[in-house]
């Protein structure tokens, strides 16, 4: 490789060797063995030729996982971006960026008030304190359009100057994962960009900071809240993000909003936020995804009505369960969802999912306990009834879980006989011949016990 890319002449532009080798690695680990070499022979053919234009598709979008497999790796990458490339560094081509921070979840607690998150990160990278700031400006000042921060266990900590990279001018699309610490001023700034169209913000809590808010006129806020099209608030106190909306955007509505993604409210003082949320968006609404996020044991009712949703055409429901008793009061909450449309709605599909882990003190339930549910016929009936007379798909997916630390990643086996599951469980719906049922079955072996699972 060294040799074909020293043989060029200057006015041929070739990819520096520590990226060939960071697309060799990435191509080596991700390839089936019998395909690896002829994959490694083509790139080795094509990479010469990667020339300004090559470089910008390349580096456009980022997934940087941090952990101890890819110290050298991520270390490599950040000083290739601080490189100049025709007066310019390449970090400025950048448009999307993936932080993932592996986070060993037996130690967050013990760790949580004694180590920055961000620290640790930065130290990875092979930075150290005083150099913060320099990887923070690095995109903070670049052509970011969509940012993922995302700790892979809850983060109890993470330093305020890390999400200063929240802040770029130009982002389109921001999704923050298990942060515990997230500034208020960090959501509301993010809220104030007039390029902002998609939120996402799952399992953090948002803190209240004296930074203040950029006075706006109503005007702009109007037009700031009129581009977001998506909104996704999963695992999130509703009554702080509501209090948010409320001031300094002045309480305006999202008259655009056309996907919205919730968790059911975790307390009965949440119901009213989240009801007055999603009334708030219900004008243009299309896709409603909603999961049970609640503690079992706490069964909200009256947080949504679908007649108040004319506009919905796609509705979703995820579910995790843990005991049977469980399994039933969520099954019991969709069919107290879908009986809240009490005329003829417009839903044209609805997608259901459960995730499954029964236990029975320390033994395993049978993975085919879910089928006995009594509340099967009560959703058999609700299908096939005379509200949802537009409703042309029906999708229903269970997943059994089974936790394996030894797993790197998720391991997915499909299992047998889904169409004579979706005649014993839903009868009435696979015998419609209006309707399109599809029930698939899985067992998933997951590498962390399902209080750290976030879908």
């Amino acid at each position: 490789m060294r040799r074909m890319a020293s043989s060029f002449t200057k006015n041929k532009p070739v990819l520096p060797q520590e990226l060939i080798d960071l697309i060799l690695d990435k191509l080596a680990l991700q390839t089936p063995q019998e395909e690896s070499i002829a994959a490694l022979q083509a790139s080795s053919l094509v990479s010469r030729s990667f020339h300004s234009q090559s470089r910008r598709h390349l580096f456009s979008d980022i997934e940087l996982v941090i952990d101890k497999s890819n110290l050298e790796r991520a270390s490599r990458l950040r000083r290739i971006l601080q490189r100049g490339w025709n007066d310019k560094e390449l970090v400025s081509v950048v448009r999307s960026l993936k932080l993932v921070l592996e986070v060993d979840a037996r130690r967050a607690i013990y760790k949580a008030r004694k180590t920055s998150v961000a620290s640790a990160f930065l130290t990875k990278l092979g930075l150290n304190n005083n150099d913060q700031l320099k990887l923070v400006q690095l995109f903070a000042h670049s052509n970011l359009e969509a940012l993922t921060v995302e700790a892979q266990a809850r983060s109890f900590h993470i330093d305020p100057v890390l999400l200063q990279i929240c802040s770029c001018r130009n982002l389109t699309s921001l999704r923050l994962v298990n942060i515990v610490n997230i500034p208020s001023s960090i959501i509301t700034e993010a809220l104030s960009s007039c390029c902002l169209f998609n939120l996402e913000l799952c399992n953090i809590l948002i803190i209240r900071d004296n930074q203040k808010a950029p006075d706006r006129p109503n005007q702009h806020r109007k037009q700031v809240l009129s581009r977001i099209n998506r909104l996704e608030i999963r695992h999130v106190p509703y009554h702080s993000f509501f209090a948010l909306l409320s001031s300094p955007l002045g309480g305006f509505k999202f008259p655009n909003l056309r996907i919205l993604e919730v968790s059911t409210p975790s307390c009965s003082e949440e119901v009213d936020a989240l009801r007055d949320l999603v009334q708030a968006f219900s004008p243009s609404l299309e896709t409603l995804e909603l999961e049970r996020g609640a503690p079992p044991g706490f069964f909200p009712t009256g947080f949504i009505f679908l007649n108040h949703l004319t506009s919905l055409r796609t509705l979703k429901f995820t579910a995790r369960c843990t005991t049977y008793r469980d399994f039933q009061s969520q099954l019991g909450l969709l069919n107290s969802l879908l009986a809240s449309a009490t005329s003829p709605a417009g839903i044209h599909s609805i997608k259901i999912r459960f995730c499954v882990q029964l236990y029975s003190g320390t033994q395993w339930v049978p993975d085919t306990t879910w089928r006995m549910a009594s509340g099967w016929t009560t959703l058999d009936n609700l299908l096939v009834g005379k509200t949802f007379v537009d409703l042309q798909r029906v999708s229903l997916t269970v997943e059994t879980l089974y936790a394996d630390s030894s797993l790197p990643k998720n391991r997915y086996v499909a299992g047998p006989n889904s169409k004579l599951d979706a005649e014993i469980v839903l009868p009435a719906t696979s015998a419609s011949s209006s309707l399109s049922l599809s029930l698939e079955v899985y067992s998933v072996w997951f590498p962390r016990p399902m209080e750290y699972l976030y879908f």
